[in-house]
């Protein structure tokens, strides 16, 4: 399952509204493998701004043993092509590239709190599966 910024943000901020939410699926998840991009892992760095946070984060992302998936050089034709595709919304890159992971490794689901994106974008021409 692909894992975006707002749950892993929501983990490691106390007073992000979505942190018991997000500390409930989290334990939840049982053997889940979660699989996410270097770009959410930026991104989620960024909003959660204290230094103490992010270490946190970077922590679990190792002991929970999360796959952190850099794009191949040839992908980015792809990501650019995701990002004009949904230009209306805008799409962001950490979006394009979880786009394309999903469409590479067969993903079919992603925990997410971006319904309004993610009910939108296709891969391989159906919906991701949004758990949230």
């Amino acid at each position: 399952m692909l894992l975006d910024t707002g749950p892993l943000v929501a983990l490691f901020a106390p007073d992000d509204r979505n942190n018991a939410r997000a500390r409930s699926r989290a334990a939840a998840l049982g053997t889940t493998r979660l699989v996410t991009c270097e770009a959410v892992v930026t991104e989620a760095s960024y909003l959660l701004y204290r230094p103490d946070r992010r270490a946190q984060m970077l922590l679990w992302l190792d002991a929970a043993d999360i796959e952190v998936r850099a794009l191949a050089p040839g992908e980015r034709a792809s990501v650019r092509a995701l990002t004009l595709r949904y230009a209306d919304l805008p799409t962001d890159y950490a979006d394009a590239v979880l786009v394309q992971l999903a469409t590479a490794a067969r993903i079919t689901r992603i925990w997410t709190y971006d319904r309004r994106d993610f009910s939108v974008y296709r891969v391989r021409g159906r919906p991701l599966r949004i758990v949230d």
